[in-house]
């Protein structure tokens, strides 16, 4: 991943904190989308994409009614920015460690 593409993703945390902050779960959620989906896009790997396209597909129904309030996005939104830490870092052992086995 590069500086660039990291820029990016800070710029996406500030956009999910602000929607954290202000409790507006459905925001969040479509930019929680768009972060995992720019991650797994910069690897370049067309068949991880189709994959992560699939899971995300399967989990539509579960973002929707899943977690709502400021606290809990806030909460996942510290998780997201350790990510981006590890990235930035190149330490590709935290972050492979960040996404729980499926």
């Amino acid at each position: 991943i590069s500086d660039e593409e990291i820029s990016e993703l800070r710029v996406k945390l500030a956009e999910m904190d602000e929607a954290a902050t202000a409790g507006d779960a459905p925001k969040f959620n479509a930019l929680n989308l768009q972060f995992h989906n720019f991650i797994v896009a910069s690897t370049g790997n067309s068949r991880l994409v189709r994959a992560e396209r699939a899971v995300m597909t399967e989990f539509k129904l579960f973002r929707k009614h899943g977690v709502t309030d400021s606290k809990a996005l806030l909460a996942a939104n510290v998780e997201h920015k350790a990510i981006v830490d590890a990235l930035a870092e190149r330490d590709a052992t935290t972050v492979g460690g960040a996404f729980p086995a499926i």
